[in-house]
């Protein structure tokens, strides 16, 4: 059903149309903008300027590519979920549970079929993903570039939280404090092309991933960080110790690093005060 008020007076220089993109509006024909129309995005707006541009923040809930047109579909401040015709591919599984900054408009439309039936819909013009998950993953990509062009996290260490590396060089795995952020072995072999997703690898541990080479990201709690071997003590007692971070967070990320179907690596970061730091970074194999 085509959310439209029965009566509306629209004056056309021609009686042509043609489907509606970002790029050109079918509504550029019309030489009266105003309409009437009712849309749960304005619920008190009546009479609409089609060429007026309009920015919500929404969130995303599902994109469909099956109808005449392709739809996003959004969820507003009141909970309202509502469609807006795109021109634009969406990735779902990189929306996901994702926050827009949407810019849309009022767009005319035709109904497939004889005699193109004329109708209104919202229009997607273009949006912008926020959160955590799109701020994290233009971090992670920016520090594994800097990581594999300069061999080095230097820079990605918070000045009050000492940076440690975890590898197994007997059965177990232990944590070593690097007072100076050199690293045990550079990024190799990655390239530039490589996913970034934020879910968890599948396969195994010890088994080995079906997994393109890429990080694979999720946020987890401080207490899901692994336990490490405290060598420390007794030798015939093998104590364990969990890493405690000694800076308030907000958010705490494990990445997994898989290359040729193999977990490399296995990083954790923090988030401090609105920028992201890296906080271990584990070597230990499946022996451990």
């Amino acid at each position: 059903m085509k959310n439209i008020w029965p009566i509306f007076l629209v004056l056309f220089w021609s009686c042509g149309g043609s489907e509606s993109t970002n790029e050109s509006s079918n509504l550029d024909s019309l030489t009266n903008p105003l309409v009437q129309y009712k849309s749960d995005l304005r619920p008190g707006l009546v009479d609409w300027d089609v060429t007026e541009v309009f920015t919500d923040t929404v969130d995303f809930v599902d994109y469909n590519d099956d109808a005449d047109y392709a739809f996003v579909v959004i969820r507003n401040s009141s909970g309202k979920e509502v469609s807006l015709v795109t021109s634009e591919f969406i990735d779902r599984d990189y929306l996901k549970d994702g926050q827009l900054i949407l810019n849309w408009k009022l767009d005319s439309l035709y109904e497939a079929g004889e005699g193109e039936a004329l109708y209104f819909q919202e229009r997607m013009i273009s949006y912008t993903a926020f959160g955590d998950k799109y701020d994290f993953t233009i971090y992670l990509k920016e520090f594994i570039d800097n990581y594999q062009k300069y061999g080095s996290v230097l820079g990605a260490i918070h000045e009050d939280v000492e940076f440690q590396t975890a590898s197994n060089p007997g059965v177990y795995c232990i944590l070593t404090w690097i007072p100076f952020a050199s690293t045990k072995e550079a990024i190799v072999n990655l390239g530039t092309e490589y996913k970034i997703e934020n879910r968890a690898p599948k396969g195994d541990f010890c088994e080995g991933f079906d997994e393109e080479d890429g990080l694979y990201f999720e946020f987890i709690d401080e207490d899901e960080i692994r336990e490490y071997a405290d060598l420390s003590g007794d030798q015939d007692v093998i104590k364990t110790i969990k890493p405690n971070l000694s800076v308030p967070y907000d958010k705490i990320a494990k990445v997994i690093m898989i290359q040729s179907g193999f977990q490399d690596r296995v990083f954790y970061f923090f988030k401090n005060d609105g920028e992201w730091f890296l906080w271990i970074e584990d070597f230990c194999d499946c022996s451990a």
